[in-house]
């Protein structure tokens, strides 16, 4: 399984994984970001990792978190509510907005940690988040609460 190691992921932690790919072993990740914000800036994410895995062991990575649609659907169980009548909130086009949209939730983008004006402004119409907010204190004026 690949998730979240940031410095813990080195080349000899990249390698023993694409040994145990080319073995046999099933890749599952727990998601596939591209990249994350720190005090110190930009981090690869383990989407990068993930995607060097599945290039040279040539197979898929099975997602089990975001932006999995079967992630949000099995939150919205174990809350005992239909993922229509959901909201998901966060700063990622892809992993948030994208995977809230697959499975069929309302999604608020933020324009905090990994906002991108940019990157919104580039987005299809169909894959564009229902709302945009500034912090997430605005949350609840925006949800009439």
């Amino acid at each position: 399984m690949v998730g979240d190691m940031g410095e813990e992921f080195t080349w000899s932690v990249l390698n023993a994984a694409f040994r145990s790919l080319r073995g046999g072993a099933r890749l599952i990740a727990t998601q596939k970001g591209r990249r994350w914000r720190t005090a110190d800036g930009w981090c690869l994410d383990a989407g990068a990792f993930v995607v060097a895995l599945e290039f040279a062991a040539e197979v898929e990575a099975e997602v089990i978190g975001k932006p999995s649609p079967g992630f949000f659907r099995m939150a919205a169980h174990l809350l005992g509510e239909e993922a229509g009548s959901l909201v998901m909130v966060g700063d990622d086009l892809e992993a948030d907005v994208g995977g809230g949209l697959d499975a069929a939730l309302t999604t608020v983008l933020v324009r905090t940690g990994k906002f991108d004006a940019d990157r919104l402004a580039a987005t299809p119409p169909e894959r564009a988040p229902h709302h945009v907010i500034d912090s997430i204190r605005d949350l609840p004026d925006l949800l009439g609460g």
